[in-house]
């Protein structure tokens, strides 16, 4: 009876992931149909850029800024030194442009979202972009985002990808990356706006100071991006994708395995601060569908009943299957240029490492 109880559960959450996979591709297939926006109308943008120690990077970033074919009389560059101690602020002496302002947190608060409330409380645009100091941007940047608010948008997620590297970590890495951006993007498009990238967002600066900033999670060390964009969803404006090739932020994967578990468990871990409970469930039943994947073939040998065994192999091979068929759909708008092969790798690896 137990086992039986195990495989019904087991079909239930496999129907419920299904179903949550269904909502990507349909919006996905809303985006392949994307209407075409205007051109901006030249809004004021501020750009935002926090960084803390990262004075050999920023020279490069620096210059994807200053190559930005956005109306210089629209723009400003807002960079804040989140309490760098290796001399990072000294790289901006050099440049003599009027864009470029330097601002640093030296209060005794630190941290990314404290930076970025710094930066918005100072900032001059209407529209603020935010990324990292680690990105670099196509010289259409700025105008192709700005393009993408509507009178109703508050919120613009854009693309993100790994710079392209030749290891085996990277390449699952950049594989990996792909299937969140394709997720972000599908639910973005089915009006059901979960997860975007922190070094690809545009807001209006009223929508920002509207639903609070940061206040109710300052505390957490990441979510700078996802509860923002939720809360000024919340709020009524509309939470939009900008897809445009020229928009998509590029940056640096994980240089090792350990860096790439920290990074991803600092990711999850937003996870059980989120808003909304149906949301936290909807979280929980994915992640049960994982768990039991791996647990159905431990009872199975612990049991002796092949079903369990079966069980989990049908699951594997249906998250397969319908993950490939989302992945392929989300090529319309992503980049993704693995191969099967390394899809089917990396999909395999996608279990153990999530549970």
């Amino acid at each position: 009876m137990p086992e039986l109880l195990l495989i019904i559960v087991s079909g239930m959450v496999t129907v419920n992931y299904l179903v949550f996979l269904s909502r990507i591709y349909t919006g996905l297939n809303r985006s392949a149909k994307s209407e075409v926006l205007p051109e901006s109308v030249n809004y004021p943008v501020s750009v935002i850029i926090p960084f803390r120690n990262e004075a050999g990077i920023l020279d490069e970033c620096i210059m994807s800024m200053l190559g930005q074919d956005y109306p210089e009389d629209k723009t400003e560059f807002i960079f804040i030194d989140d309490n760098s101690t290796d001399g990072s602020s000294a790289v901006f002496e050099k440049y003599k442009d009027s864009r470029i302002r330097l601002i640093r947190v030296n209060d005794g608060a630190e941290g990314k979202k404290h930076a970025i409330e710094a930066a918005v409380k100072v900032a001059e645009g209407e529209i603020i972009l935010s990324t990292d100091a680690d990105c670099t941007h196509s010289r259409e940047w700025i105008r192709k985002m700005a393009a993408s608010f509507d009178h109703d948008t508050g919120f613009v997620a854009g693309l993100v990808k790994f710079e392209e590297g030749k290891t085996l970590l990277n390449r699952v890495q950049d594989t990996e990356f792909a299937s969140l951006m394709i997720t972000a993007a599908g639910l973005i498009r089915a009006g059901e706006p979960i997860i975007c990238s922190a070094a690809n967002i545009a807001y209006r600066k009223d929508a920002f100071n509207a639903v609070g900033g940061f206040s109710d999670n300052i505390h957490l060390k990441s979510g700078d991006d996802e509860f923002l964009m939720r809360k000024i969803n919340r709020a009524g404006y509309k939470v939009s994708l900008c897809h445009d090739p020229e928009t998509i932020v590029f940056t640096k994967p994980a240089s090792n395995l350990r860096e790439f578990l920290r990074q991803r468990q600092r990711w999850a871990s937003k996870g059980l601060h989120y808003e909304s409970g149906s949301l936290i469930l909807k979280l929980i039943l994915i992640f049960l569908f994982y768990f039991l994947i791996l647990l159905l073939p431990v009872l199975s040998i612990l049991t002796g009943d092949i079903n369990l065994l079966t069980a989990a192999a049908v699951m594997y091979l249906i998250k397969i299957a319908a993950e490939s068929v989302v992945l392929n759909k989300g090529k319309n708008i992503y980049p993704l240029k693995a191969g099967a092969g390394l899809i089917l790798f990396t999909e395999i690896l996608h279990v153990p490492y999530i549970v």
